[in-house]
């Protein structure tokens, strides 16, 4: 057979070769698979520890209603501030302002009197029918019962300086013969302030007036009617000045027949004048006033005397401090003629 310069190797000889060379490249091929395996799992490592490096945004926070949130952070901390907290905070402090506001209120309310406390009560039994001694029948007997309601509102008066408040007003002056003595100084005097006193009442105040010796004397400007309290007006007040004036001084004194047949008018206020320190008034009597003065009238006393005042016992002390008025005493030698 023809030489064409390739030299053949024998069979048996490649196919060792080829073994050898597949047995040498078996190892090269497993380093670099495991090669591969090893990084792979390098990468796979990194980029977990990378994912978890990055912030997760809300995910790190606990789950939270939805609403409007505030959020404080001091010293690295996170404080949440939801609307609804505020609003329940609100809610609890206005409502304890409000009950606040009430107790403040229910406190700086006055104490009301009861009204049935203050309503007078009306005569019953034997009471009602008592007769009025002497003369007095004649005006008493005119009277209406007393229907007082204390003093609510009204207005201020005075005489002789003693200041009585009220809407009704009812006066009860001496007119004994001693009243006209030293030139009749103490009835001019005494005349004066009633109606100065008058003049200055409110056509909504209500006044009557009783003028007393023995008995008393109602003013009455209508004779076909009771006398009653008098509203304040013009017309009444000039017809109430005409009666005064015609007063004059006569006869004996008898306080209580006077006191009573005021007291049953249900005033506010009386204003109670006298020269007459005797009679004086027992303790029995003058427990008969406070029984009579149902419409809880304030009684102030004016005393006429002469020269210094006596600090001794006396009845209208008493009256006055009974009945929550003032006294005053008045020496009528001082008075200036007139």
């Amino acid at each position: 057979m023809a030489n064409d310069g390739v030299q053949h190797q024998p069979a048996d000889k490649l196919l060792s070769r080829q073994s050898e060379e597949a047995a040498s490249a078996r190892p090269r091929h497993l380093s670099a698979w495991l090669g591969s395996l090893v990084l792979h799992v390098v990468l796979l490592v990194a980029a977990g520890l990378f994912l978890r490096a990055i912030p997760q945004g809300a995910d790190v926070e606990p789950g939270r209603t939805a609403g409007i949130v505030l959020a404080k952070t001091n010293n690295d901390q996170t404080q949440y501030f939801s609307d609804s907290s505020e609003a329940s905070q609100s809610t609890s402090t206005e409502s304890s302002q409000n009950e606040s506001a009430a107790s403040t209120l229910a406190e700086s309310r006055p104490n009301l009197p009861e009204v049935a406390g203050l309503l007078p009560t009306l005569p019953t039994g034997t009471q009602a029918n008592t007769p009025n001694t002497g003369s007095l029948t004649d005006a008493t007997s005119l009277l209406s019962g007393g229907s007082g309601v204390g003093k609510v509102g009204g207005q201020t008066t005075q005489v002789f300086g003693v200041q009585g408040t009220g809407s009704k007003f009812v006066y009860v002056f001496d007119r004994s013969a001693s009243m006209e003595g030293y030139g009749g100084r103490p009835m001019l005097e005494a005349k004066r302030e009633l109606i100065a006193s008058l003049n200055s009442l409110q056509k909504t105040s209500r006044f009557q007036i009783v003028f007393y010796n023995e008995r008393p004397t109602v003013f009455n400007p209508n004779p076909t009617t009771p006398p009653e309290l008098l509203f304040g007006t013009a017309s009444n007040r000039e017809q109430a000045q005409s009666f005064v004036q015609s007063i004059r001084g006569r006869g004996g004194t008898r306080h209580l027949d006077a006191l009573r047949a005021a007291l049953k008018m249900g005033p506010d206020v009386v204003f109670f004048l006298t020269d007459a320190d005797e009679p004086q008034l027992t303790s029995a009597q003058l427990a008969e006033i406070d029984r009579w003065n149902r419409s809880a009238a304030t009684i102030h006393t004016i005393e006429f005397g002469v020269g210094a005042e006596d600090v001794g016992p006396n009845f209208l002390r008493e009256i006055a401090k009974r009945n929550l008025g003032q006294y005053v005493y008045r020496d009528v030698s001082s008075f200036a003629s007139r």
